[in-house]
């Protein structure tokens, strides 16, 4: 988003996989389970897999490396300037979470184009969980 609000590019995940990755840091939550509960794989080298069971258990988290597909913003026709990133998980309900109060995050950044240099300076601002308000 500019600082208008207005949406300046867009990204969306191509593909669906929830798995438990990594414990969440901190407390342990209740009904967290001390080992990884779905394992997987995303059926990766499975062509004939019928099914798949898919989830995210409690106090787990599912990650994904930087520059995967579908993570990438095209900014090389913004100008310098003040920006938000707004993250979005399940916009469209399809999974069933007990609350969605924590499907919004963003970040305020700064992207900077200095003369015969191809990428941006990008600095964050701020970090903002939990809303797509920074």
């Amino acid at each position: 988003l500019d600082g208008s609000g207005a949406t300046v590019a867009t990204s969306s995940l191509v593909g669906l996989c929830l798995q438990d990755d990594r414990n969440s840091p901190g407390a342990a939550l209740p009904g967290e389970p001390s080992s990884k509960v779905f394992l997987g794989g995303c059926g990766k080298n499975k062509p004939n897999l019928l099914a798949l069971d898919l989830g995210l258990s409690v106090g787990w988290r599912n990650l994904h490396s930087a520059g995967r597909l579908g993570q990438l913003l095209d900014v090389t026709t913004l100008p310098s300037g003040t920006y938000t990133i707004v993250n979005r998980v399940n916009a469209d309900g399809i999974l069933t979470e007990s609350s969605t109060a924590n499907n919004a995050s963003s970040a305020r950044v700064s992207l900077t184009w200095v003369e015969g240099q191809p990428l941006p300076t990008v600095a964050v601002l701020a970090s903002c969980p939990n809303t797509a308000t920074c």
